[in-house]
């Protein structure tokens, strides 16, 4: 699942995730199942099949500010409370920043004729 919205706090990012996941789902889930890749557009948190983009812009933002919690947005429900949070590791994101950065700059390089 791909989360479409989150919201920027004062120590990392809120993400909503709708059902089927529920509190059960989250039951199961720990921060080994926490890991932080590469993408197209920058780097992604993903949260064994929740997937938390973090384009560009974010990223600088995201390595200072580590902490994701997840909240399950049921529109049953009158209040939500938090499922799941974790600490993302500084170097994990600091690591895909890199790799990110240096993918566009081989991309940029290869499509203006620069490259091997």
């Amino acid at each position: 699942m791909f989360v479409a919205n989150c919201l920027r706090a004062e120590n990392g990012l809120i993400v909503f995730v709708p059902p089927p996941y529920g509190h059960d789902y989250f039951k199961t889930v720990s921060e080994k199942d926490v890991l932080v890749s590469v993408a197209d557009y920058g780097i992604e948190v993903r949260i064994k099949d929740i997937v938390i983009p973090a384009p560009e812009f974010m990223m600088d933002y995201l390595a200072e500010n580590r902490t994701i919690t997840v909240y399950l947005a049921d529109p049953s429900q009158y209040m939500w409370g938090p499922e799941f949070t974790a600490e993302l590791s500084k170097d994990a994101i600091v690591e895909a920043r890199g790799a990110y950065k240096h993918m566009r700059k081989v991309t940029t390089a290869d499509a203006a004729g620069d490259g091997p």
